[in-house]
């Protein structure tokens, strides 16, 4: 497959190297980390214009797995010819969108293309679907490029779009921008999902270790101590322990 866009990313507070530690970080500087990976994800979201796709920036990319949906056989027709021409394999053709949902979980495809004006269940609704079960990434095709219709293509998790008719030449780079955000997006979607576990686990181990300090009279570290030691012990988890200690302080 071709090269991925570049990903920038912030620098990670140090507490996140240890995936057993907790750390020292403040709450808030975690919190606002977390909002920063967020951001990011809104970012991506954010469709291209066709004319944003850079023409010749994709010069090669492995044979892709594509399943193809629109409720006109002879454009469904013409755009397998096109993607086999490129070395692509069409593993599967849909006339509508609930029919493309269908076979996109089926055959787990490396990109769905579909139309947006088809019967049954339009292409956004079911780029909608696609996306959401996290299934492959979509790529739109569409004959109107009215806001409304973009808006409603970036809600579904779609990452680009082309507007019918298009060359053959702009069809690659489409392709390879909806893959390469795809991928972008579910690496942060999967980031900022770990990371606000730990923020979690770093308020319950945080409250547990007040509720030891004052039953027990332990000094911070003493506390935290004995909560590790007691998740190893039981092979439970440091949130596990701090929550079954807040639980029990409660009752």
């Amino acid at each position: 497959m071709g090269q991925s866009l570049p990903v920038s990313k912030p620098a990670e507070p140090l507490w996140l190297a240890e995936e057993d530690q907790v750390g020292d970080s403040p709450n808030w500087i975690i919190a606002e980390y977390i909002d920063a990976r967020i951001a990011q994800l809104e970012q991506a979201r954010q469709l291209p214009r066709p004319s944003d796709v850079p023409k010749g920036a994709v010069t090669f990319m492995d044979t892709l797995k594509i399943v193809i949906a629109d409720d006109e056989p002879i454009i469904r027709l013409d755009l397998k010819k096109t993607l086999e021409n490129m070395g692509h394999q069409v593993v599967g053709e849909a006339g509508d969108g609930a029919r493309a949902v269908e076979i996109a979980r089926q055959l787990k495809p490396d990109v769905v293309i579909l139309d947006i004006k088809m019967p049954e269940l339009d292409g956004i609704d079911a780029a909608k679907i696609i996306t959401t079960e996290g299934i492959s990434p979509v790529l739109l095709l569409t004959a109107y490029s009215q806001k409304d219709l973009v808006d409603r293509a970036k809600d579904a998790g779609v990452f680009a779009y082309m507007v019918k008719p298009f060359k053959e030449s702009d069809l690659l780079p489409a392709i390879e921008i909806a893959i390469s955000r795809y991928e972008e997006f579910m690496d942060l979607e999967s980031e900022v999902t770990d990371l606000e576990n730990k923020l979690e686990t770093r308020k319950a181990v945080d409250r547990a270790k007040g509720i030891l300090m004052d039953q027990y009279g332990l000094k911070e570290q003493e506390a935290f101590r004995r909560i590790q030691v007691q998740s190893m012990n039981t092979r439970k988890s440091m949130r596990e322990i701090a929550e079954a200690i807040i639980l029990a302080h409660s009752v």
